[in-house]
């Protein structure tokens, strides 16, 4: 007789992952009771990143909203807890009171894909992100070839776009800003 052990996952609370995040050298997201360690992106998913925010911050001047990067955590109302690589906040920051500070009304996400997150990015980590009141635009920019899937809230429809070439340019229609591929890939 073969006897099989399952292998049972411990499940933490909120207040067990707030409390980790609190002490640790290192940033972890959480979906459903499960922490992910955030491993430290290429050079080529930190430029992108950087180019990304910068064009943003430029486009942003003197408006009533900031660009922020990924060292801001996000909570969704459906639970997750993020580190978006560049979120967008129009008005005030509303906070939710954890500690490390945690907002929850971003317009516009953007995550750098890599092979690793390309995968959730698109699908589980949407979904969770499209229980945010507030966004209006999602863009998802691949590091290794020219390649911005951009998710438009129009109405109450979510609307994809992909650009794929270096002339042309992603409008986020939340912001009436648009973000040219030849700069966000420089």
């Amino acid at each position: 007789m073969i006897i099989m052990r399952q292998q049972v996952r411990k499940l933490i609370s909120v207040d067990e992952y707030l409390s980790i995040e609190q002490m640790s050298n290192i940033k972890h997201e959480y979906d459903a009771g499960e922490i992910y360690a955030m491993s430290g992106g290429s050079a080529r998913h930190n430029e992108i990143t950087l180019n990304v925010y910068a064009l943003l911050r430029q486009a942003l001047d003197g408006t009533a909203c900031r660009a922020y990067v990924a060292d801001l955590r996000l909570r969704t109302p459906s639970g997750l807890y993020a580190y978006p690589d560049v979120m967008v906040i129009c008005g005030e920051l509303q906070v939710t009171g954890e500690r490390p500070e945690t907002v929850q009304n971003p317009v516009v996400l953007v995550e750098i894909l890599s092979e690793t997150t390309a995968r959730y990015d698109r699908t589980r980590k949407f979904e969770h992100y499209r229980s945010i009141a507030t966004l209006r635009d999602y863009l998802l920019v691949e590091q290794d070839t020219v390649d911005v899937q951009h998710h438009s809230l129009r109405g109450d429809l979510w609307v994809p776009e992909r650009w794929m070439g270096l002339d042309e340019s992603v409008r986020l229609h939340g912001l009436d800003v648009a973000l040219p591929l030849r700069e966000i890939y420089q």
